[in-house]
């Protein structure tokens, strides 16, 4: 979690689905977060300033004593990698189509599935983090 965020548990509302990239002030960042979606694995280098305000899990990936960050992720397996990406654009899609909308005073929740379990949900709620989306009883219902 972005260290600039409040933990879940201390909110009284679920948080909204935000992007990371809104978070991490480092130049060209825009870059940095597509390459993370798109590149294979620990093949790129982030250098920044020692003293970064890059997020704890961007830190965790610092080797001591170096001034690079190799951009690498645990979860991005490649069974999954295609369907992250797949679903970050319809996000995106999400969030214009509640601008423009009639129904922008309201609550309306949005849900994308993936037969690998990528799951993503506008807004943005808590959810146990063993909860697979794949074994919902709706399941049989969605057309994947």
């Amino acid at each position: 979690m972005h260290p600039s965020l409040t933990r879940p548990y201390l909110l009284s509302e679920p948080p909204l689905h935000t992007d990371i990239i809104h978070y991490e002030n480092i130049p060209k960042f825009e870059l940095v977060r597509q390459n993370i979606l798109s590149i294979p694995l620990g093949s790129q280098i982030i250098t920044v300033p020692v003293n970064s305000s890059l997020s704890w899990h961007l830190n965790k990936l610092r080797e001591v004593g170096k001034e690079a960050y190799n951009v690498s992720y645990a979860w991005k397996m490649f069974s999954v990698r295609n369907e992250v990406m797949a679903t970050s654009h319809v996000t995106d899609e999400w969030m214009t189509q509640m601008e423009i909308s009639s129904l922008n005073s309201y609550i309306v929740r949005r849900y994308i599935a993936t037969p690998n379990g990528v799951l993503r949900i506008y807004p943005g709620s808590l959810m146990d983090k063993a909860f697979d989306p794949t074994r919902r009883q709706c399941e049989g219902v969605f057309m994947w």
